[in-house]
């Protein structure tokens, strides 16, 4: 009997592709447009729709990102940053808060990951964050507030219309 065992270490950033995200109302979307197969150049379109086919642009930015959450006013966005890859400075854009097409504030994965020890590595980028998801639960219940949880268990939450963190704590590990 021959047994292979191989570490399943190689991975490879998907190419960027246009994509719409819906504010958790659906009344606004923004379509996220890339210039490039990778990176942030590109745009982000926010639009009011009253239906499918009535859409009227609200205002745009110069940026493309893979992962954003629109607010239900259609005038804040969560910009997640690209593919992180600079482990040892922990250098990356984590997230940005955004009024329009102004940056309210943004953080760097060094300044939410308190434990780098706990960055999930592969060959070509680590992991920082549990939970990014756009639904229902990542946003407190009048859609004003923002939380994820960290790879080292730090529970954030942003207030969305300013981007500062109103509220962090370490995650109780509930196997103690």
């Amino acid at each position: 009997m021959f047994l292979l065992f191989v570490n399943a270490f190689a991975d490879k950033e998907r190419p960027n592709e246009k994509y719409k995200a819906f504010s958790p109302n659906k009344k606004y979307f923004a379509v996220l447009t890339p210039s490039s197969s990778f990176g942030v150049e590109g745009t982000c379109k926010v639009y009011a729709s009253k239906d499918s086919l009535q859409k009227k642009l609200l205002w745009k930015t110069n940026w493309f990102a893979r992962t954003v959450f629109l607010s239900n006013d259609g005038k804040h966005i969560i910009r997640f940053g690209k593919w992180a890859s600079d482990i040892s400075g922990r250098s990356d854009l984590a997230l940005a808060f955004y009024n329009k097409e102004k940056l309210l504030k943004e953080y760097k994965v060094s300044e939410l990951v308190k434990d780098s020890t706990k960055l999930q590595r592969t060959v070509s980028h680590y992991k920082w964050e549990l939970t990014i998801e756009n639904d229902v639960k990542s946003y407190s219940t009048d859609f004003k507030k923002y939380t994820l949880t960290t790879v080292d268990n730090q529970t954030y939450t942003f207030e969305i219309s300013s981007g500062k963190v109103i509220n962090s704590k370490p995650k109780k590990n509930p196997t103690k």
